[in-house]
This record gives structure tokens, C-alpha cells and sequence, in this order.
């Protein structure tokens, strides 16, 4: 309902102004859902990560090959698609981990899906962290498998600590 063109344009055009993360989101919000650009207003989001990391580390034990993700755990993000691309990885590479950071209803279920595929030892559910960026550090790449973002914040900060 959320995504609705109809839904959207009457809603939307309701607001006094309507703040868009990006440029890119602002067009979209204009062009595809008929928001009266005169309510649309630009306000990116920041990354911000420290680059003073001394006596800000954490203790590592998750070796040297490690995928991240980050995210409230939800439908929207998927990160059942991203378990399930990480057992083939897992098969190639066997002290590969994939490191989830967030929290959400969905925590249960995608451990119990971890350990029904065989990898529930190789998937690490940290849950929610104050600093993200120490765990980023730390690991290869970032990945994310969102039906729908706005401004990925996460993705900023993967790009902001180097990762690919």
C-alpha cells in the first residue's frame, strides 16, 4: 500500500513538505508519483564514521573472510536471499562467515533457516550494535538484498569504511 502511485500522490501532496534523502528520490518522488515539486525538499543523509578507531576496536573471531550485512531484520530486506547465497559460498570457501548486524521478527526464523541449510555454525546474528563501522572493518564485503530502499544508510557506511 505504501508504493502505491494512488496511495502515495494523494497522501504526499497533503504534507506541508515532503523530504526526500536524495536528488535521485526527490525526481522519483515528482516524476513517477506526481508529488507537487514544491513540496518536495532535499536533505541527504550523512555517513558518519569515525576515523579515529584507537581504543575503539572490538575483539575479532570471525577470521579473515567474512560477508556483512546490515539491517533490520524484516521481509523487506531479504536476508534470506542472502543465507541462501552464502551456503554456496560457505561450500567454496570453508572458513567464510557471514556476519548479519540488526534485529527484527525475523531473527528466529532465519537462525532456524541457517541451521536447516547446513551453515548455522558459519552465520553469526549479532544483533544490533552501537558501531556498525568496527564490525565493517573487519570484514571483505557488504551485501545487501532489499526489495526497496530509500537512502541505504548501511551501504554508505560499507562504502565509507572501503568495503566493496
Amino acid at each position: 500500500m505504501f508504493y502505491d502511485p494512488v496511495f502515495v500522490k494523494h497522501l504526499y501532496n497533503r504534507a506541508d513538505a515532503v523530504v526526500a534523502v536524495s536528488d535521485t528520490t526527490g525526481k522519483d518522488l515528482i516524476f513517477n508519483y506526481h508529488i507537487n515539486d514544491k513540496r518536495v525538499v532535499v536533505i541527504p543523509n550523512p555517513a558518519v564514521v569515525p576515523r579515529d578507531y584507537e581504543g575503539n576496536d572490538l575483539e575479532w573471531k570471525y577470521g579473515e573472510n567474512v560477508i556483512i550485512s546490515v539491517g533490520r531484520l524484516e521481509p523487506v530486506k531479504q536476508q534470506d536471499r542472502i543465507i541462501k547465497a552464502f551456503s554456496v559460498v560457505a561450500d567454496e570457501i570453508h572458513d567464510a562467515r557471514l556476519v548479519i548486524l540488526g534485529d527484527g521478527k525475523l531473527r528466529r526464523y532465519l537462525a532456524a533457516l541457517s541451521k536447516k541449510i547446513g551453515i548455522g555454525d558459519k552465520v553469526i546474528m549479532e544483533g544490533q550494535v552501537e558501531r556498525p563501522d568496527l564490525y565493517m572493518r573487519h570484514s571483505r564485503i557488504f551485501v545487501m538484498a532489499s526489495r526497496a530502499e530509500g537512502f541505504p544508510n548501511a551501504m554508505v557506511e560499507a562504502m565509507a569504511c572501503g568495503l566493496p
